[in-house]
């Protein structure tokens, strides 16, 4: 972490993090639908304070919340976290917390890509285009494929019922 703290964006944006917080939670949110989209100060204000925000609160939580204790383990039934579709669906592809477990090391969220798309490492993927994340680690296919049969819970879509015991 000490590569992460030492850098000077990194480093300038904690400074600023209550004036960011504001300006991304509240002005900009507000602001953009009135003047670029030409929506009401009052209804604007009233979806993003009674709405928008609440609702982001509560899928981010839900993520720690329900993908720990609900859904499947298809790489290894041995620990709480959970993958799940719900969590997964509303928060963009971030519930699946079984996969994340198994391989805490792998920069992806989730193995399935394709299952419901992932803003974070589409994220994490554009940045390594243009060169600012590197050395992103993954687990092989492989890996994936012996942890699910030897691990799992039997509910992987591509490894179901096959165990190499």
């Amino acid at each position: 972490m000490s590569d992460i703290l030492n850098d000077p964006v990194v480093q300038f944006f904690d400074r600023h993090s209550v004036i960011f917080t504001i300006l991304f939670t509240a002005v900009l949110p507000i602001v953009i639908p009135v003047y670029i989209f030409g929506h009401s100060w009052k209804w604007t204000i009233i979806a993003q304070i009674f709405v928008h925000y609440p609702w982001s609160l509560n899928v981010t939580w839900s993520v720690n919340s329900f993908a720990h204790m609900f859904g499947y383990h298809s790489y290894d039934k041995n620990i709480r976290p959970a993958d799940n579709i719900f969590v997964s669906f509303v928060a963009a592809g971030e519930g699946w917390h079984n996969y994340h477990h198994a391989f805490p090391w792998d920069y992806k969220t989730a193995e399935l890509k394709s299952f419901f798309f992932n803003n974070t490492t589409d994220w994490i993927d554009m940045f390594a285009k243009i060169g600012w994340a590197y050395d992103l680690r993954q687990a092989s296919s492989e890996q994936i494929k012996l942890t699910a049969k030897r691990r799992g819970d039997g509910t992987h879509p591509n490894y179901v019922g096959k165990s190499i015991n």
